[in-house]
């Protein structure tokens, strides 16, 4: 009996314990307080809004409707995002390694037109404004704009960011064979590098035709400089087709 009773206040402080830290953890969700860490940004889907739902074509809410939402949480501590009305998807910031480039695809805007195979260029921070970008009238499909070397804040709900190492695709729940498969293409075809051009390009495409005809051991001077950051891979490699499918046609135009 006595082993009994003095278990009692022993069980009793492990459930109060207990109790303490599901208070500690679920308390401030609870309260609305969301923290997203430095090396993440936090996608927001609206579960229900007075606003309404989308209307159709739309993928991204721009004025508070229900779905998943224009405006993203970079690193922090949020308030008012109640469990009820709002889930927060916590996706990677994007990198691109140094010396390397990746493509952008855009799941809204406006429609390309008939003639385009890419979206055109419009200022939104390097796609991390994704409001911007659609108030710009910016296009659905794949884009112009590249990314170079560098740590993005990104919202994936919006932006498809493929690198030569992984595909950003956040939450949206769709197959990713698609982007795999641009993926695979454009680095067989080494499109993730780089090819700098811009006002010595003339005298860069002579120095690379000599060299085609120099002997081996034959040194040759170097170009002058330039720099740019257009890659010249861009129109073969990334606007394979008119359509979402990368053509098996499509070869490199990296000089050779």
């Amino acid at each position: 009996m006595t082993n009994i009773a003095l278990s009692f206040p022993v069980a009793e402080t492990w459930s109060w314990w207990l109790g303490g830290l599901v208070a500690l953890f679920c308390l401030p969700r609870l309260l609305g307080i969301v923290y997203i860490p430095h090396t993440q940004v936090g996608v927001i889907e609206k579960i229900w809004s007075s606003k309404g739902s989308l209307r159709e074509g739309q993928i991204i809410a721009r004025n508070g409707e229900a779905g998943l939402q224009a405006k993203f949480l970079r690193g922090g501590i949020h308030f008012g995002l109640y469990p009820w009305q709002y889930r927060i998807h916590r996706e990677p910031l994007v990198a691109v390694a140094e010396g390397k480039m990746a493509y952008v695809y855009a799941r809204d805007g406006i429609p390309l037109e008939p003639i385009q195979t890419l979206g055109r260029t419009v200022d939104s921070n390097h796609f991390q404004d994704a409001i911007r970008f659609l108030e710009a009238q910016g296009q659905r499909g794949r884009q112009r704009a590249i990314l170079r070397e560098g740590v993005y804040a990104i919202n994936l709900a919006l932006f498809v960011i493929i690198t030569e190492e992984r595909i950003f695709s956040g939450p949206v729940r769709e197959s990713a064979d698609r982007y795999e498969s641009w993926r695979t293409q454009l680095a067989s075809m080494r499109a993730f590098d780089p090819v700098v051009i811009g006002a010595g390009g003339a005298r860069l495409q002579a120095a690379l035709a000599a060299q085609t005809r120099a002997k081996p051991a034959q040194r040759l001077p170097r170009p002058g400089k330039q720099r740019s950051s257009i890659p010249a891979s861009i129109p073969l490699a990334w606007s394979a087709s008119r359509t979402d499918r990368p053509s098996d046609r499509v070869k490199s135009s990296r000089p050779r």
